[in-house]
């Protein structure tokens, strides 16, 4: 299943209050599927590097451009359906800003040393 997820706005409010200075500012993404109810994959083709959430669980880092693994597990019990899955993007997100999930594990991904 692709669920698409949706900024939180915090960015966007804090940049408007703020004079031009550098800052580094990850950006914030939570999606919401309401049919997780077991154990799941979750693949985040497309996105740069950051930290994955379930509820208030932290499923880890990732990168799949550098690899090698390209899905995160998500015990469903952890699935908190008001909180949701939620994304702290450090570089870029897709345009479509959707992730996947998937009863099938890739741990096995390319590794490419160059973007580390």
């Amino acid at each position: 299943a692709v669920v698409s997820t949706q900024s939180t706005g915090e960015q966007e409010r804090w940049e408007q209050d703020q004079e031009l200075t550098p800052l580094f500012m990850p950006r914030v993404y939570q999606a919401k599927p309401s049919n997780i109810t077991q154990d799941t994959f979750i693949r985040l083709d497309g996105w740069g590097k950051g930290y994955l959430w379930a509820g208030k669980h932290l499923l880890g880092r990732y990168w799949p451009v550098a690899g090698p693994q390209l899905t995160h597990f998500c015990p469903g019990p952890w699935y908190d359906e008001k909180q949701g899955i939620l994304l702290i993007e450090m570089e870029r997100a897709p345009a479509n800003k959707s992730i996947t999930f998937t009863d099938t594990p890739q741990l096995d991904g390319p590794y490419d040393p160059t973007q580390l």
